[in-house]
């Protein structure tokens, strides 16, 4: 199974958010996704979200700053092969430190406007709200 990170980090009112503008793969291309990548063999999420997050636009955090929101499996994902997302996020005013240090731009944008403004990866529009949420509804589907 493969295994990535997911990170969605807020300014600490949830004003803005930092997005990455994907040159790869070539299905993302050109949209905006949260920060992340592929875990690496022996690394755990939240040091692999510590790492992909300051490769990716030079901020260095800590693991206190993430939160393990959710997961997302694939039995079969866009590149085949069973795969796990680790999904987090951030609310803190580091992001204001936050640049392009790879080929791939980051942005800060609004939280209200980016969904209606910006290409963005099919899934934000429920993985952004989720983030933001407080608190956590779940129903249990009965027989």
């Amino acid at each position: 199974m493969k295994l990535y990170v997911l990170g969605f980090a807020f300014s600490a009112n949830k004003k803005e958010i930092v997005l990455i503008e994907k040159q790869k793969p070539d299905w993302q291309k050109g949209k905006l996704n949260g920060i992340g990548g592929k875990i690496e063999p022996n690394e755990v999420p939240y040091l692999a979200m510590v790492r992909e997050f300051e490769e990716e636009t030079g901020v260095k955090t800590n693991i206190a700053d993430w939160d393990l929101f959710g997961e997302m499996v694939f039995q079969t994902d866009i590149m085949g092969g069973e795969a796990k997302i680790y999904l987090f996020r951030m609310f803190n005013d580091i992001i204001d430190d936050c640049v392009t240090k790879e080929e791939e731009e980051v942005l800060r944008v609004n939280t209200d406007t980016v969904l209606s403004v910006f290409s963005c990866m099919h899934n934000l529009p429920i993985l952004i709200p989720l983030a933001l949420s407080d608190e956590f509804g779940f129903t249990t589907l009965k027989d």
